[in-house]
């Protein structure tokens, strides 16, 4: 999988692919956009990296995953962490 050389903007569309806990199946596709974009701490130390926030469906109990642009280059990986439904953040592959 190609790594994109850019951040998708805020309202890119994107799709992701996890395993939500608790399902039957392998793997689930959802899609959604970039809702925000920023430097957030998602790692215990507290420090901040650089990081995308999206609307995606069903993503509070996904143990993570990747996240492509509509040309299928990778721009994200899901974070592990519990979110609302709806939300999901990444951070950027570079």
């Amino acid at each position: 999988v190609k790594l994109s050389d850019v951040m998708p903007a805020v309202g890119d569309a994107v799709s992701a692919v996890s395993h939500p806990t608790g399902t039957e199946f392998v793997f689930a596709l959802s899609t959604g956009s970039v809702k925000q974009r920023g430097r957030f701490a998602l790692t215990r130390d507290g420090r901040k990296v650089p990081s995308v926030v999206y609307q995606l469906p069903a993503q509070a109990t996904s143990p993570g995953g990747p996240i492509f642009n509509t040309a299928g280059e990778l721009v994200g990986v899901l974070s592990a962490k519990d979110a609302p439904a709806l939300v999901g953040y990444a951070v950027r592959v570079e």
